[in-house]
């Protein structure tokens, strides 16, 4: 079953289409976030990018643009810096069959507070291992961070460690149950199982447009 999210005017009763929302497999909601300053909170909720092949497995949003009195998809990236970051949402989980060279992917991310009451940043922490036909492996651990700066709406790459580790922390709460690779380490971080080494951690209102879902 897929979803389709278009505007709906409640005026007119005119309908349109939302740009990367034609088609949201096993839509879920997650929750309603203040990323910005608009009159309305995002919607985030996750997604499948298709059925019958190897889904990978997306956050997104839809935010409200006040400009254009539409709700958008809200962009995350270009998917140059760091693949995993697109226009179309985040990719937070891979099906690593025939994927190439990668062996591995796991992220974990989280809607946290954010330094100005007002508003939430959204975090995101993922590792990946990759093995080239020579032999050659290469390990990748990126955190970005998405929030308000300067007025819009902004990635940040983490290149502290230790803030690193913190918003994993903040991310992986201890009640939380995951399978995720990243939130495993932290759990026996907290339970003195695990000793902190850097080395570990870099390797393996009224408004005149609504949105609608639909199911197809």
């Amino acid at each position: 079953m897929y979803y389709f999210a278009f505007n709906l005017d409640l005026t007119t009763g005119q309908k349109s289409s939302i740009e990367h929302a034609e088609r949201l497999w096993q839509w879920r909601l997650v929750k309603l976030a203040r990323f910005g300053p608009g009159s309305a909170p995002d919607v985030t909720f996750t997604y499948l990018s298709c059925t019958e092949c190897e889904p990978d497995s997306m956050f997104s949003s839809f935010y409200y643009d006040a400009e254009k009195s539409a709700w958008r998809m809200r962009p995350w990236g270009d998917g140059k810096d760091l693949w995993w970051t697109a226009g179309d949402g985040l990719v937070v989980e891979l099906d690593l069959i025939g994927d190439g060279g990668t062996t591995f992917f796991d992220c974990v991310y989280g809607i946290l507070n954010s330094q100005n009451a007002e508003f939430q940043n959204l975090a995101i922490r993922c590792k990946e291992f990759t093995e080239a036909a020579s032999g050659e492996s290469k390990v990748a651990d990126n955190t970005v961070v998405y929030g308000i700066t300067d007025g819009r709406f902004k990635a940040r790459r983490v290149t502290d460690n230790s803030e690193a580790v913190r918003l994993t922390q903040q991310i992986c709460k201890p009640t939380m149950r995951s399978s995720c690779a990243v939130c495993l380490q932290i759990s026996r971080l907290r339970q003195g199982k695990l000793k902190y080494s850097r080395q570990y951690f870099l390797t393996p209102r009224t408004r005149p447009a609504i949105w609608t879902l639909s199911a197809r």
